[in-house]
């Protein structure tokens, strides 16, 4: 805790007990694309009931303070959580447990001379974390557990419903590419074999649909039940037995009409 500054809280005027935070300039091991690490503090032994304004309190003693990200444990990027819209969910379950847990913080400040100031010059007066009462306690805090163990219809079909529709959209934007990707070679000249490359080698032009659609047809007439029952078999008998005596009289017809132009020549 030696590299660690001190910052002494109290939950409101009336506290007479405090508590120790303890912070220390951000370290990011990684490469931070956003630049907020070289403005960024870390800060530990969060209490649970610690809200983003009470340590934008705290902390704004030094400068302005810009972002506050309240995590369950350290991140090795949490600037990226920042610009993620912060949408709680329903089946969030860790973050129903860790509720009552002790945290820890990034406070981004607007101006890294902010920074500087509160690593050399620590103050050692006690700050207020909650200076309007917004923190609910006691009974007000039981009532507010209570009822947020109970979910709200509306809110759960809501979030249902975004998560299918971007799934959708996600499944066929997929689906989209892996057509337009078929068969097609990559940088190396390679083309990757798929249970659908091998079905068909075929792009889809209106020429080849129309030819499976023809296929498909034919393939539905062929599976149709002809002359499976005992009438059908009586109907096309007789439909038979109809076709060859008409066939017949034509045949009748066009001899005479021969022997009459003296055509007809049977040996």
């Amino acid at each position: 805790m030696e590299e660690y500054q001190t910052i002494k809280v109290k939950y409101d005027q009336q506290s007479k007990g405090c508590h120790h935070l303890f912070y220390k300039k951000h370290k990011l091991g990684k490469t931070d694309s956003s630049g907020l690490s070289s403005r960024a503090l870390f800060v530990t032994n969060i209490p649970p009931y610690c809200t983003e304004q009470g340590l934008k309190n705290v902390f704004g003693v030094f400068g302005k303070v810009e972002k506050v990200l309240i995590c369950s444990r350290p991140s090795a990027n949490p600037f990226e959580a920042l610009e993620v819209s912060g949408t709680k969910s329903y089946f969030d379950l860790e973050e129903k447990e860790e509720a009552n847990s002790f945290k820890v913080a990034y406070i981004v400040f607007l101006q890294e001379q902010s920074l500087q100031k509160s690593l050399k010059k620590p103050t050692d007066k006690e700050k207020i974390l909650d200076k309007e009462q917004n923190v609910n306690t006691g009974m007000k805090k039981w009532i507010e557990t209570y009822r947020k163990n109970f979910v709200d219809a509306k809110l759960l079909n809501k979030e249902i419903d975004e998560y299918m529709k971007n799934y959708d959209e996600e499944q066929e934007r997929k689906e989209k590419e892996e057509l337009e990707n078929l068969n097609q070679p990559d940088e190396d000249g390679w083309i990757t074999v798929t249970p659908k490359s091998r079905k068909s080698n075929k792009t889809f032009t209106e020429g080849n649909i129309e030819k499976i659609k023809n296929k498909q047809k034919k393939k539905r007439q062929k599976m149709q039940l002809i002359n499976f029952y005992s009438f059908q078999i009586k109907e096309s008998k007789k439909e038979y037995i109809a076709q060859l005596r008409k066939k017949f009289e034509e045949d009748k017809k066009r001899i005479e009409t021969m022997k009459q132009a003296r055509k007809f020549k049977p040996f």
